[in-house]
């Protein structure tokens, strides 16, 4: 009896806390701050202000990748100088004044395979760590007329349910717009 007793508090011991475990927000990081989603629109707003740029975008303007509903947003994209330029780490968007989506861009080397190959897979190494592995694999083209030229966009979309990676290439033959790859992390609200 008292064996059974000591099986039966080690199989306790051992299971509850697992059963208790509280689930894990998704976070993501842009520069220094960690943000979570439903996090306050002005608390987000005042650290990210506290040492990078951010720049308001008009009221149409949808995140990417878009978040799952059309309700209205207030988008910002985040930046941070570099010299003389301004280079984006990220985006911000809200919802009912809450964090609802979020995003971080790796400045990526034009001319490095390398440098697009280390950026993919920092990004797909940390989903991993996360636990994100069910994803679903999707590639979109887009091709633009513009004024002066065309762009032509390609994007693979690696979904993760709440977070994800989106690989963009950018073509343009415009003059006043630039040629670009783009890797960034994402994360939003389902």
């Amino acid at each position: 009896m008292k064996n059974r007793l000591s099986v039966l508090l080690l199989l306790l011991a051992v299971c509850l806390p697992a059963g208790f475990a509280q689930p894990v927000t998704p976070s993501i990081t842009i520069g220094t701050h960690v943000l979570t989603l439903g996090m306050p629109e002005a608390t987000v707003l005042d650290q990210l202000g506290n040492d990078l740029t951010l720049k308001h975008l008009s009221p149409g303007m949808q995140p990417n990748p878009p978040l799952p509903d059309s309700s209205p947003v207030s988008s910002w994209l985040v930046e941070k100088k570099a010299g003389s330029r301004f280079v984006v780490v990220g985006g911000v968007s809200f919802k009912a004044h809450q964090l609802a989506s979020a995003s971080r861009s790796w400045e990526i080397d034009e001319a490095s395979s390398k440098s697009l190959f280390y950026a993919i897979n920092l990004a797909s190494k940390s989903l991993e760590q996360e636990g994100f592995r069910n994803c679903q694999l999707s590639t979109v083209d887009h091709d633009y007329s513009l004024d002066n030229g065309s762009l032509t966009t390609k994007v693979i979309d690696l979904n993760c349910g709440m977070k994800g990676i989106n690989i963009t290439r950018n073509l343009s033959d415009a003059p006043d717009v630039s040629s670009n790859i783009d890797v960034m992390k994402w994360l939003h609200g389902i």
